[in-house]
């Protein structure tokens, strides 16, 4: 009996279902992960930040004349500085794009605030860096790791205190480093102008209007005195003026509707995916355990059991019941097992929405396992009998 509990349970059973997992796993597991991964990449942008517009160059007076201003529809706006110089990381150059965040009061208001946080502090401080996926995995940088960058001919240190979901505006990673008000004071004293802000809105629709209508970049108008003349500074502010600056102008809003088209099917197709590795989880475990209820060599040598050694068909009976459960104990392990690699691998958390067809299928699996065990128990009653040796 132990013999042929082991090499139809313990081998063929085990491979069965380590296969019928796999197979799954690697189909529609990986599949659901990476489709919500990516989504929840997208959305995460838009829906977890508080930025609504993108505006280049505001001067440095501007910011706070827009903000206490109603009219502007704005309630917060968080200038930043972009250069295209790479980082230094633990004294290596790194790769990718470089913001440095002008007030540490306004990260939240970023890209890189505590709800898109993946890893490390959820807040930010003077003297902080924040990456994005994107840039710690092309750059192999950690939490604690030394971060040296120069700005206008100023050299700044920061220390990388937190990791968020990657910053989809650019394409190579993203690094933010925060300055302290002491810094951006020097900057500002050296002429060095703000690259661009975020705009949060307190009212959308005038925001909107402001922007598109009325805002201008005075971070862009030049001073008099870098021009050799009168004649060509009347014509910069000329040029100045005239300038269509709404084209430089990022509505996220407007991006998201536009480009969540893209997305819209991703969760009737993760549904989709579930249901049919339940089913077939399912039609797996059926037929494999009614090929062995139905096999001749196990019904002969089951009826040679009860006849010429006196076994009982409670022993038949423990015969399935220990296979059939020994199937579902290895199957809800490897799919875990599977679970947790295609889940590391492609960088998702761990506790999520991701993890519903794994669990659909250990379910299935659970639940036909006891219907096949019950199943198991009857046939063995309708088709063996107990004779005794004459």
């Amino acid at each position: 009996m132990k013999k042929n509990w082991i090499k139809n349970y313990l081998l063929l059973g085990t491979v069965y279902m380590a296969f019928v997992s796999f197979l799954c796993s690697v189909t529609f597991v990986r599949m659901n992960i990476s489709q919500a991964q990516e989504k929840n990449v997208f959305e995460s942008i838009y829906i977890d930040t508080l930025i609504d517009f993108i505006v280049p160059s505001p001067s440095y007076s501007q910011i706070e004349e827009m903000e206490q201003d109603p009219e502007t529809g704005m309630v917060v706006i968080t200038p930043y500085y972009e250069t295209s110089s790479h980082a230094k990381i633990n004294g290596n150059e790194a790769k990718g794009d470089v913001l440095f965040i002008a007030d540490v009061s306004k990260v939240d208001y970023t890209p890189y605030g505590a709800k898109r946080i993946v890893s490390g502090a959820k807040t930010s401080k003077e003297g902080s860096a924040i990456v994005d996926r994107v840039y710690a995995e092309r750059n192999a940088c950690n939490i604690g790791d030394v971060v040296e960058m120069t700005l206008a001919g100023h050299k700044f240190s920061f220390t990388i205190t937190g990791m968020t979901e990657a910053n989809t505006y650019y394409n190579d990673g993203t690094i933010a480093l925060v300055l302290s008000s002491e810094q951006v004071s020097q900057l500002e004293n050296d002429g060095v102008r703000y690259s661009a802000a975020y705009v949060s809105a307190s009212d959308y629709e005038r925001c909107k209007y402001y922007l598109y209508n009325i805002y201008k970049p005075y971070g862009r108008l030049k001073d008099e005195s870098e021009f050799d003349n009168q004649e060509t500074y009347q014509q910069h502010v000329q040029n100045f003026n005239n300038a269509n600056w709404s084209k430089e102008i990022t509505n996220c809003k407007d991006n998201y509707s536009n480009l969540s088209v893209k997305y819209e099917n991703v969760e009737i197709g993760i549904y989709r995916n579930i249901i049919i590795s339940a089913v077939i989880v399912l039609v797996a475990v059926v037929i494999f355990d009614s090929v062995l209820l139905k096999s001749e060599n196990l019904n002969a040598f089951f009826q040679g059991f009860l006849i010429k050694k006196s076994g009982t068909k409670a022993e038949i009976k423990s015969f399935f019941s220990r296979g059939i459960t020994f199937n579902a104990v290895i199957f809800c392990l490897v799919t875990a097992v599977l679970y947790y690699w295609i889940a590391t691998s492609i960088g998702c958390e761990m506790i999520s929405s991701n993890i519903m067809t794994s669990c659909a299928m250990i379910a299935t699996q659970i639940i036909v396992s006891l219907i096949m065990t019950a199943v198991s128990g009857g046939y063995v009653e309708k088709h063996f009998t107990i004779k005794k040796k004459t």
